[in-house]
């Protein structure tokens, strides 16, 4: 079968190495009777994600001077999704749903933010979330009821976010709140919080259909005082461009979204052409009976 990456010569020698790398990662960390265990509990793989870190799995495409594995392609990233989900769905989807949107982070923060934030991420030591979701407006951000008011130094946000993806295992994420209501969607900001804030409540989510490993929480967010400083980009710079970031940031992550479909694809081929390589060896064996 012939490698995709055979399509991209300039990066296919060290991302053979590095699909290598992660497969082999996989078939020694994963199994179907670990993952059918962390899903029973409904907990997230710390020490895999942990292990995933060390190896520089998390975030392939990120520079090194921020924790990540150096690569200069996003398709590096995309190497990695594919084998960890191919090896076993479950374990491979909640490990690399751990940094879910810190890529924003680096994206568009500032070099103080990278240099704070995104390192433990890619460790493997936190997880990191994005909240965007609302109760009364679903996915649809071009509503919020979430509002960040400036007093002084700081802001004040006040509002609540749900199905919030690691809520309840991260240290902190982005949150997009309202701070030019008269603006709707062209006056919103991200901000960087923290979930042991005062003001900052977290309930988690159980009882899911699937996908269990992968915690999901409910934020609220109770008139609580963010520094300016934590305005994602800056406030010269990100200011109001919450909605305008979040949608650029989506454009790329779905590339990522259906390499996760591919893996199970893939890993859905794998275990119908063993099964058929095994009838057939069956049959053989009957026809010389």
């Amino acid at each position: 079968m012939t490698d995709i990456l055979d399509l991209f010569p300039q990066y296919a020698e060290e991302l053979k190495l590095l699909r290598k790398t992660a497969r082999e990662f996989a078939q020694r960390n994963f199994s179907p009777e670990l993952a059918r265990e962390y899903e029973k509990k409904e907990e997230f793989p710390w020490d895999l994600y942990k292990k995933a870190g060390e190896l520089g799995l998390l975030a392939p495409s990120i520079p090194t001077e921020y924790g990540g594995g150096g690569f200069t392609t996003y398709l590096a990233d995309i190497v990695v999704t594919e084998e960890l989900v191919r090896a076993e769905p479950t374990l491979g989807l909640a490990i690399m749903a751990g940094p879910f949107t810190s890529h924003m982070l680096y994206f568009f923060g500032t070099e103080e933010q990278r240099k704070k934030y995104l390192p433990p991420v890619y460790r493997g030591e936190n997880t990191f979330f994005g909240a965007y979701t609302e109760p009364e407006h679903g996915t649809d951000i071009t509503q919020l009821n979430t509002v960040a008011v400036k007093k002084g130094d700081k802001y004040i946000i006040k509002g609540m976010k749900t199905f919030i993806t690691n809520a309840p295992t991260a240290k902190y994420g982005l949150l997009l709140a309202q701070t030019d209501p008269e603006k709707r969607h062209r006056g919103q900001t991200l901000f960087i919080i923290h979930t042991d804030w005062p003001g900052v409540t977290i309930r988690r989510l159980t009882g899911k259909m699937g996908q269990r490993t992968i915690p999901v929480g409910e934020i609220y967010l109770d008139n609580v005082e963010v520094p300016a400083e934590n305005v994602l980009g800056g406030e010269e710079k990100g200011l109001n461009q919450g909605f305008y970031w979040t949608l650029a940031y989506f454009n790329v992550s779905r590339i990522g979204v259906a390499t996760l479909g591919l893996g199970i694809a893939l890993a859905a081929f794998d275990k119908a052409l063993e099964y058929a390589q095994k009838k057939n060896a069956v049959w053989a064996t009957t026809d010389k009976l």
